[in-house]
Order: structure tokens, then C-alpha cells, then sequence
């Protein structure tokens, strides 16, 4: 499948969810969404193959969360490199901040944000946060256009992403 959305759709969509510290390393973005439409580069089919790929590295490395060794930064470049696998180059790399469920700064943290098509046409383009350390297996949300989301019992806030 090859890319058709512009970066400036992306930009547009990060700015859209107060997000004004960006990277963009390509010109043009396969978007995943719910449904394959290839004449408009939409996938829905790598996501799942991106998904795969993340659960088999996981599970043929036996990676597991190793403090100051491989920690958010590293599982979030993982998952951004599983997409990349999967020809899928929207997969965004974020760092922002994390708090408990009643607002306490918690720290840093790296996770992931995915464009993501809900219709046929990219004019309702969401963006997906992923916490890479649950994925595939859950830890995913829709961002608010505040630029912040709640999973579980934390909330996140993006200051900046690479694209």
C-alpha cells in the first residue's frame, strides 16, 4: 500500500489535539482505520499485521520491562518499528507526561499515537494512544483534542512526538 496522506493532514490532526512539538521524517503517511481502502491508503489490515508482528517480538525475545535498560522509550520505539514492519509509517513516537488518576505527576513517559480513519475519507482522522507496554492486548484509547488521555487509572499528556 502506498502512502497517501499528506504530513500536512497529520499536522493539521496533531495541532487539531494541542500537540505543537512535532518531527516529521517522511512526506506522506499510510493512516490505518477500520476498514482496507487502498486507493486512499487506509489499512485496517496493518494494524493486525503490526499487532503480530509486536506480540511476536515480544514473545520470541522474551522482552519484559527492565528498568533504565528497557523501559517506555524503548517498548515505544518497538512498536513504532513493528508498524514500520508492516509498512504502516504513521505510527507515531510521543514522550509526555504521566499522572495517577487524581492528577499527580507521576514522571516522563514514552508511548505511541496512531492517526487513525473511523470513516472512508480522512476528515474524521482520530488520533489512537497506545500504551505500548499493554499492547496488543489492550492499552489503547482515543486522545482528546486536549492532547491528553485516560487509561486504566493514568493520564497522559503529549508534549512532544516524532512522526
Amino acid at each position: 500500500m502506498e502512502p497517501h496522506t499528506s504530513y500536512l493532514v497529520i499536522k493539521d490532526l496533531l495541532e487539531g489535539h494541542n500537540i505543537k512539538n512535532y518531527v516529521f521524517w517522511d512526506s506522506a503517511y499510510v493512516v490505518c482505520g477500520n476498514e482496507d481502502i487502498h486507493e486512499l491508503g487506509i489499512t485496517h489490515s496493518g494494524f493486525i499485521e503490526a499487532a503480530n508482528i509486536y506480540d511476536k517480538l515480544l514473545t520470541d525475545y522474551l522482552i519484559r520491562y527492565t528498568p533504565e535498560v528497557f523501559d517506555c522509550d524503548d517498548f515505544a520505539h518497538l512498536l513504532k518499528t513493528a508498524f514500520s514492519l508492516a509498512r504502516v509509517n504513521s505510527c507515531i513516537y510521543a514522550v509526555g507526561k504521566l499522572y495517577d488518576g487524581n492528577g499527580n505527576f507521576l514522571g516522563y513517559h514514552a508511548f505511541n499515537l496512531l492517526p487513525w480513519a473511523f470513516a472512508r475519507d480522512n476528515a474524521d482522522l482520530s488520533l489512537l494512544l497506545i500504551e505500548p507496554q499493554l499492547f496488543p492486548y489492550g492499552g489503547v484509547t482515543v486522545l482528546s483534542k486536549d492532547g491528553t488521555g485516560k487509561l486504566l487509572d493514568y493520564i497522559y499528556e503529549v508534549m512532544y512526538v516524532e512522526v
